[in-house]
């Protein structure tokens, strides 16, 4: 919890060490909305941050009686007495800087307002991060890159931006060899083309982002920090995708946590190549060590055979968090994520036996039903939105049905892609499917079916999509094509042109 400073910040702002009380004009101006001072509102929302976000009103009001000062006891009560005022203007302006960005994005403003409206006033990066926090596991997470946007943008390294800057705004004038040119005529003459010549870009991004990275795990939740970083790193790409920056943010954690290599004594985030497994155990080694001492973990799900695994799908896996001493591992801190991480390697184990075993085994064989639990970890190697938003929407008391599904062209062609039907909604008499492949430009389709009819729906998808009929889809969307399911409701096909437009679509057709 939070310690009281005892009013060391109240105690040090100008207006105190000054002397100076508030205008009286100015805060009264204030309540009728005719203007804002702008030192006597920014002192009301700071003294809100500090102190009334915190702690109880009535122990804030009990120490501003204590108070030896008389100055600062009278600010204090009027940031009190203002305070309502000051959360209504910092909300109108929080909506007014976030509608600018939703506009950027392309998305639908009062729906994501509606999104961010339970968590206001939003004024710290404690809160900010706070419904990052609150959304990991959920769909809404997808919109925290906004939140994230409105706490970077001002200062974000402006200098980098492929236009003419203010010299006050650029960071490193100091170090800059065009100080006195850009001194004189006040402002900056750096370029995009030109800056790199002068700083090392990647370095001082990647700063900034080490920076931001460990402020959001030190209020991450203890338990969550392993899914906490690699959820900021996915926000980090969603930034970059916005194209509002020149720069782009790095996206492996490794190279912006630790961009001198692992420190040998502290808390270290391991990829899972980083393991050599065993039956019934695995080891873990220091990477910058020589000779580093063996850490073993027991772990009953643990087989030889995952070690080979593909590298590339192991560095995929949500991290390892451990603490080395020394160069010696001598702990892991986050032993509930191994066992997510077991799962999915099993599934990955399963489907090369599988291929090994029978590489023409048929259509009946390829099927596999799976828990809400077991989807969210089979799911993860694909690294797509569409079907974490999927498998967060999945019904506990029904199974994913993960199959192959055959995609047939005019000339003859058969390939086989991955796809899984989700049971997403249920109503008094309708249950909603839907149909998601792992190849995130294919479309998803959302089926209504007869609740007491589920698995012969199931059985009626499953044949349809694993069959060789000839571009399948294409007549299924162009509606040449039935697959006679119990209750002929009429199916949506719902387009991949970008993932937030389609979680909207998913919501229009009532899956929430």
């Amino acid at each position: 919890m939070k310690q009281f400073d005892d009013f060391k910040w109240l105690l040090s702002q100008s207006p105190i060490l000054e002397r100076r009380l508030p205008d009286n004009r100015v805060l009264a101006e204030m309540e009728t909305g005719d203007s804002i001072g702008y030192e006597e509102y920014n002192f009301i929302v700071n003294f809100y941050n500090h102190y009334l976000h915190s702690f109880d009103k009535d122990f804030i009001l009990g120490k501003i009686n204590k108070l030896n000062n008389s100055v600062a006891k009278t600010w204090a009560l009027v940031a009190i007495t203002h305070t309502s005022f000051a959360i209504k203007r910092a909300n109108l302006e929080f909506k007014q800087r976030i509608e600018k960005l939703v506009q950027k994005s392309g998305l639908t403003y009062n729906y994501v307002e509606n999104i961010f409206q339970p968590y206001m006033p939003l004024l710290n990066k404690e809160d900010y991060f706070k419904f990052a926090f609150k959304n990991l596991d959920k769909p809404y997470y997808s919109y925290f890159y906004l939140l994230l946007l409105d706490y970077m943008i001002s200062d974000y390294p402006k200098f980098l931006v492929s236009h003419y800057l203010n010299f006050g705004a650029c960071k490193k004038k100091e170090k800059c060899k065009l100080f006195k040119e850009c001194s004189r005529k006040k402002k900056c003459l750096l370029t995009n083309d030109n800056i790199k010549k002068s700083y090392n870009e990647t370095t001082y991004i990647n700063d900034y982002q080490k920076q931001l990275a460990l402020d959001f795990l030190q209020f991450a939740p203890e338990g969550s920090k392993h899914k906490a970083i690699e959820k900021l790193f996915e926000s980090f790409r969603q930034i970059n995708q916005t194209r509002l920056f020149d720069a782009k943010l790095c996206l492996s954690y490794e190279e912006v946590l630790f961009p001198e290599g692992m420190p040998l004594t502290g808390i270290l985030f391991l990829k899972w190549d980083k393991v050599d497994f065993f039956d019934g155990f695995y080891l873990i080694s220091h990477p910058n060590k020589r000779n580093s001492k063996i850490y073993r973990v027991d772990d009953k799900n643990s087989r030889l055979i995952f070690n080979d695994i593909n590298k590339l799908f192991l560095k995929s896996l949500p991290p390892l968090i451990v603490e080395a001493y020394k160069g010696d591992i001598v702990k892991v801190l986050n032993k509930a994520n191994l066992n997510e991480c077991i799962i999915l390697m099993e599934h990955k184990v399963a489907k090369i036996d599988s291929k090994k075993k029978n590489t023409t085994a048929s259509t009946n064989t390829e099927r596999k039903e799976m828990t809400s639990y077991e989807a969210k970890i089979y799911c993860k190697q694909f690294k797509s939105r569409y079907l974490d938003y999927l498998c967060a929407k999945q019904l506990e008391d029904y199974k994913v049905v993960c199959c192959i599904e055959h995609r047939c062209n005019s000339v003859g062609n058969v390939s086989k892609e991955y796809s899984l039907i989700f049971t997403v909604k249920k109503t008094e008499r309708l249950l909603y499917l839907a149909y998601e492949n792992t190849i995130d430009s294919r479309s998803t389709y959302l089926f209504p079916v007869p609740k007491n009819k589920w698995r012969q729906c199931i059985d009626k998808i499953y044949d349809f999509f694993a069959s060789n009929e000839i571009n399948k889809r294409e007549q299924l969307a162009s509606g040449k094509i039935y697959l006679n399911l119990p209750g002929m409701y009429e199916y949506q096909r719902i387009l991949h042109n970008d993932y937030l437009t389609w979680v909207e679509r998913i919501k229009y057709c009532g899956l929430i």
